[in-house]
């Protein structure tokens, strides 16, 4: 039937902290019972409609009175009286319109209660974020999911995930919120943060967790043939396919115990091979290694001999056979020969079964530099030059020691996360490339100053015009340079090869003596002056003229009283060193040295 329009008693609608109550009207005959609960998302309740074939009710509300334009409106609800909005669905600070349809079970709707008016506070909190997927600590390898958890009043906007503190992949807009990292190839530890928006602009970043991805469990395989061989991780299965040259050949009534095991793509090209060492490997924990090996090669390779027939077949092409052999290893190094097959057999098959036990990482050491010297660890068997490389379980504490040999020094680690000359301390979360260097050790320090003699001019020498000054140095590492000096003023520039030497002009100096010295350097600084020469100039070898002088105040015949200021003027080509001045043949003061020349006369 069609029910008609409920008639509605309207209610406060009232908000308090942060959710929203909303009353509203209830029909005529039924009880108006209301009441208003709190909540983080908002709730709106109404009285019972009283229509016996009631199914339920339809609730519109929009942003504007009368317009019921949210894009979730309306939202259909059963027989109830009250209904809690999901988060994110009412935006804090936003004032919101409601109203209600009643339904009958007919889906006849009846006409729009009155209206009411409510909404949430504004959004002042930041959202909560948490990733759930991988746990904190956790070991993985492959391919890894990282899943958060986000939530806020106001809804989330996005979810930013972050490997090592650098943003990875695009945001998450939608629920789940999680990203797919491929780990294979990396190994240690690693970081996750994950950022949350809300609809506010709020953001939040959780608390990060550290994961280890371990190492691949085969690592460094190297062909005789040349064959790209592939490793599949955890990826045998029926139909799997067993060779790289053959895309129809595939794997099928596998053992239950090799299924989801790691194995090595061969290639069907290499049945012939015969070395005895064809394919080389490593493993990085405890393996079963199972060579599935031809039924029809009844010569089997020697180095199978040291494997056990487990007596289980498989067949890949529906008509090859292939019988089980197997082998514990440690984690270490595995070589396997060639397969002694024929034209008509199969190329053998390399599956890699984990044991139990931790996984082990690889720590290699590295000598380099001009010097020599040994490194060893106080766990498991490194002794570098001899043996440089070991597995360690995960979690294992190591420590490198260098000692350097006579005649050398450890400057260092590299290469790794060890630096300085300390012992490198490790522990083993990834596979370890640790290089130390040794050098030569230096020579001692140079503390012997060089020898350096002046062996021109001599010792007395009378010497004019153009002078050539030369000296000689000796010193165990080299000189450096000689510079010289006169009256122990720098002379030139200093002179850097033998024979050390350097022009001194004199013809422009006054008749005097002179000292002349040489100071050498060597390599290491160190510094020697020599023995002073001292040398003369003479009176004739460079000043043949008498200098001029007259008076030129007072004048002759001047009459004169008092202080009376006398002065002279005085030239010589060479130059004038002093003028002493005379009353009746009598010398007044002292000689004046500097022009103008003068005195004063009392």
């Amino acid at each position: 039937m069609i029910i008609t329009q409920p008639l509605f008693r309207l209610f406060t609608c009232v908000a308090i902290q942060i959710a929203l109550f909303l009353a509203c009207s209830a029909i005529v005959n039924s009880p108006a019972m209301l009441r208003a609960e709190t909540t983080s998302t908002g709730t709106l309740s109404w009285a019972a409609n009283a229509e016996p074939d009631l199914a339920g009710y339809e609730i519109y509300f929009g942003d504007q009175p009368g317009v019921y334009n949210h894009p979730d409106s309306p939202i259909s609800v059963g027989n109830v009286t009250s209904y809690d909005f999901p988060a994110g669905t009412l935006t804090p600070g936003v004032t919101y319109y409601f109203a209600l349809k009643a339904r009958d079970s007919s889906n006849n709707l009846s006409g729009l209660s009155e209206e009411t008016s409510g909404g949430l506070p504004p959004d002042t909190t930041p959202p909560t974020v948490s990733i759930t997927s991988p746990i904190n600590g956790s070991q993985q390898s492959g391919t890894v999911v990282i899943t958060a958890d986000a939530s806020d009043i106001s809804g989330i906007e996005y979810v930013q995930f972050f490997l090592d503190g650098n943003p990875f992949g695009n945001p998450d807009t939608t629920i789940p919120y999680q990203i797919t990292w491929d780990a294979s190839g990396l190994n240690g530890n690693h970081t996750w943060t994950a950022l949350a928006r809300d609809n506010a602009g709020f953001e939040n970043t959780s608390t990060g967790i550290t994961v280890s991805i371990l190492p691949a469990l085969i690592t460094n395989l190297t062909v005789a043939s040349g064959e790209l061989y592939e490793v599949m991780e955890d990826a045998l299965q029926n139909g799997s396919r067993p060779y790289i040259d053959r895309s129809n050949w595939k794997f099928s009534n596998m053992p239950a115990q090799t299924i989801g095991a790691t194995y090595i793509k061969t290639a069907n090209t290499d049945k012939t091979s015969d070395e005895e060492t064809f394919l080389s490997f490593t493993v990085t924990q405890p393996v079963t290694i199972y060579v599935g090996h031809h039924v029809g090669i009844t010569n089997k390779p020697s180095w199978l001999s040291d494997f056990t027939n487990t007596g289980m077949f498989y067949t890949v092409h529906s008509d090859h056979t292939l019988e089980l052999y197997s082998k514990s290893f440690s984690a270490g190094p595995v070589t396997l020969g060639g397969n002694n097959g024929g034209q008509t057999s199969s190329m053998y098959s390399v599956i890699v079964v984990k044991e139990s036990g931790p996984a082990s990482w690889q720590l290699e050491v590295t000598l380099q530099g001009e010097g020599n010297g040994t490194v060893t660890s106080d766990v498991g068997t490194i002794a570098c030059p001899a043996d440089c490389d070991d597995f360690y379980a995960q979690g294992t504490l190591v420590t490198l020691t260098a000692q350097p040999e006579a005649g050398s020094q450890f400057t260092g680690w590299s290469g790794g996360e060890c630096s300085g000359t300390a012992p490198c301390v490790l522990t083993m979360n990834q596979t370890y490339a640790i290089i130390a260097t040794f050098d030569n050790e230096p020579p001692p320090p140079d503390t012997t100053p060089p020898t350096v003699d002046i062996t021109n001019p001599s010792q007395g020498d009378e010497v004019s015009g153009l002078v050539t000054i030369s000296a000689t140095a000796f010193d165990d590492t080299g000189i450096e340079g000689v510079r010289f000096l006169v009256n122990n003023a720098p002379l030139g520039v200093e002179d850097t090869s033998a024979p050390y030497s350097i022009g001194w002009d004199t013809s422009a100096l006054l008749p005097n003596s002179y000292d002349l010295k040489a100071i050498a350097r060597d390599a290491a600084g160190n510094e020697t002056t020599s023995a002073t020469v001292t040398v003369s100039i003479p009176v004739s070898s460079t000043d043949n003229a008498f200098p001029t002088v007259s008076i030129t105040s007072p004048g002759a015949g001047d009459e004169v009283s008092g202080l009376v200021s006398i002065e002279a003027s005085a030239s010589d080509n060479i130059g004038v060193v002093g003028v002493r001045f005379l009353v009746d043949n009598v010398q007044i003061g002292a000689e004046d040295t500097t022009a103008p020349y003068a005195i004063q006369w009392d």
